[in-house]
């Protein structure tokens, strides 16, 4: 029999995805029933997806001391979405040459939300060690609110907020933007590996390969609803020198002080 891995790797982690495929045999795996998903179902694997998809272009290109921004309007001068995506692609266009100025490229992630609150934008941008000072001197339309990037990678709740926080104002057929978030075009693309393993027994126990180690929690089990087939995901974390004996990272304030 064969099946199929998906392998992403990001900075400090790779992730794995081992389903099966109709195109391959599954001759001796043990199936569980099939059952087509409501539409109730279906919109939570969506939301799944998108969150997956939009964490991982974070943890590829933003990293620790990168900021995400939340540019506020103030109450008498709110826009609607239409000149807001005006205002913001000027503000970006500013941010761009100020940071061109620097020697630095300029990048980010923006999403825009209006449905669930006052119209507002949510910016994940590269510091280049004076961005807040640069992004308040430029957008002149309210107040600018910042709070750093978690390290690691450790990006799931912020890639779920701007998700969920979004998925009204994105399906609205009012919305200039029709999509949930946009990006700079220098951004580096997420790549999934995929290759078909050939092998007599389905491996219930995930190995790490050389050089990582694998999160037990990260470890997911089951059968697809759709296919009834099994499927594994996990995670495998990099060993770096700054890693304690019980796997967790030295954050930056105890490295400091180590003086490391």
């Amino acid at each position: 029999m064969s099946y199929l891995i998906h392998i992403v790797d990001l900075p400090y982690k790779r992730e794995v995805e081992k389903v099966h495929s109709s195109r391959y045999g599954k001759k001796g795996i043990r199936c569980a029933p099939k059952s087509k998903p409501t539409k109730e179902e279906m919109k939570k694997i969506n939301e799944r997806n998108r969150i997956k998809k939009l964490r991982r272009k974070i943890e590829l290109n933003f990293d620790f001391g990168d900021y995400h921004t939340v540019l506020t309007y103030r109450k008498e001068d709110r826009p609607d979405p239409q000149e807001a995506k005006k205002r913001l692609k000027e503000f970006l266009k500013a941010m761009r040459k100020a940071y061109q100025s620097q020697g630095q490229p300029l990048k980010y992630i923006v999403v825009t939300e209006y449905e669930n609150s006052a119209i507002h934008h949510h910016l994940i941008i590269n510091d280049i060690g004076r961005t807040p000072a640069m992004v308040r001197k430029l957008w002149n339309h309210g107040n600018a609110f910042f709070t750093v990037v978690r390290e690691r990678g450790d990006v799931e709740d912020l890639a779920a907020y701007l998700v969920k926080e979004t998925q009204k104002s994105f399906r609205n057929p009012d919305n200039p933007s029709k999509l949930s978030y946009s990006c700079s075009r220098n951004l580096k693309p997420v790549i999934v590996k995929t290759k078909v393993v050939s092998a007599g027994t389905w491996r219930k126990e995930p190995v790490a390969p050389e050089g990582y180690w694998i999160a037990k929690d990260s470890i997911v089990t089951g059968y697809s609803k759709i296919t009834g087939y099994p499927y594994q995901y996990y995670t495998c974390y990099k060993i770096t020198p700054d890693m304690k004996d019980d796997g967790s990272w030295i954050k930056p304030r105890e490295r400091r002080r180590r003086g490391s």
